[in-house]
């Protein structure tokens, strides 16, 4: 009775990716010499190690796998379990570990240029040597924005403030890790971390991921920054963001996706819009078709693996009730009684193919037509007859 219990954990931990098992235990392990403070100050990013004079670049590269907290480490693997199994199907293992170095060193640079900054308004150096930048939350926020631009408008529940959608998810947590630490419930650094790894995210998934076709990027409408806030404050937050976009633009940071206009578009803007919008259309497809391949990979092995109690969907005939109705339609049409009652054989009408493919007489010139006897159109000619 108690090999099930082992035997399923087992089968679940095979089943997970390699990038899941590599970044849970590799969490775990960073979780237990989070006990030593010598390792603390090795594996953790200080923003004034950073500087020159210590210059600790591999805390960079160490710093995502350090947890204080067994809440935070259930935390991050259960959210990395769950989203990347979610988007390992439309994603291959390389596009998934560099999205993961990717944001955890980006929300090093960010978080740490935030508290440099932060040292030269206030002049306090406990903000350069005491604060420790460390664990997932910036990866998290991460995934939350990829979750985005796969399905932005997956509906999870229904609020009396409208819909919630994953179109919502990133700012509502931003906004939850800035009032927890507001009321001195969280650390400040987890909001920094949190608000470096969504803007991080954000822009290497809208101008530099590549994509399995060679797209670099993508150009849906409903991925743009001022989507993640309310539909209220998006003119607002498009007034700040803009210049940022053409400033980048300017120095070449970003490329530049054109729009084309639909009114009256000539063939050269209809091959031109045809060969920007296919991109993200394709992208698009492409998910679909990963996700639809998945599910139809795991019915065809839940199938082989039990044929004798395998069904097919409800949708599918079975093939039990067809013979039945095959065997009772030729009942009805042999002319067995049923309950009582006879049905007649029902004759189906059989038609002279010659017959109907015969040609329709027409009627002779008008020079050549006596006065007293004329050939209608259709059918052969009329003769005299007496009543």
């Amino acid at each position: 009775m108690n090999r099930p219990i082992p035997n399923n954990y087992l089968n679940f931990i095979n089943s997970l990716s390699p990038s899941i098992r590599v970044i849970s235990s590799i969490t775990i392990v960073g979780y237990l010499l989070s006990y030593s403070e010598t390792a603390v100050q090795a594996l953790s990013v200080i923003p004034g190690n950073l500087l020159p004079s210590t210059f600790a670049i591999w805390t960079a590269f160490t710093f995502c796998f350090l947890e204080f907290h067994i809440w935070e480490v259930i935390v991050d693997i259960v959210v990395v379990t769950l989203c990347l199994k979610l988007i390992e199907p439309l994603w291959d293992q390389i596009q998934v570990m560099t999205f993961f170095a990717v944001v955890n060193l980006s929300v090093a640079v960010l978080s740490s240029f935030y508290y440099l900054c932060l040292y030269s308004i206030t002049k306090n150096t406990e903000i350069l040597f005491e604060v420790k930048i460390h664990g997932l939350i910036g990866f998290l926020a991460g995934l939350c924005v990829a979750i985005m631009a796969i399905m932005p408008n997956l509906l999870i529940a229904r609020t009396p403030f409208g819909n919630f959608t994953n179109r919502n998810i990133p700012i509502t947590f931003m906004a939850c890790s800035i009032l927890l630490w507001a009321l001195n419930l969280i650390s400040g650094q987890y909001s920094v971390m949190f608000c470096s790894g969504l803007v991080s995210s954000f822009i290497y998934l809208r101008f530099y991921q590549r994509h399995a076709n060679g797209v670099r990027g993508t150009n849906a409408e409903n991925f743009t920054f001022a989507n993640f806030f309310p539909t209220a404050t998006q003119p607002v937050i498009n007034f700040i963001v803009n210049p940022i976009y053409k400033m980048s633009l300017n120095i070449g940071l970003v490329k530049h996706q054109p729009i084309f206009p639909l009114n009256h578009p000539s063939s050269s803007d209809i091959r031109s819009m045809t060969m920007s919008i296919s991109p993200s259309d394709q992208q698009d497809n492409e998910r679909r078709r990963a996700i639809a391949l998945k599910a139809l990979n795991e019915r065809w092995k839940a199938l082989n693996s039990d044929p004798q109690k395998s069904q097919l969907p409800k949708s599918f005939p079975q093939t039990s009730s067809m013979q039945q109705q095959h065997q009772q339609q030729q009942q009805h049409q042999a002319g067995f009684s049923h309950h009582g009652h006879s049905h007649e054989r029902k004759v189906i009408p059989k038609f002279n193919i010659d017959e109907i493919m015969k040609p329709i007489p027409m009627p002779a010139p008008p020079g050549m037509m006596s006065t007293s006897e004329t050939t209608p159109l259709f059918g052969p000619p009329s003769t005299s007859s007496n009543d």
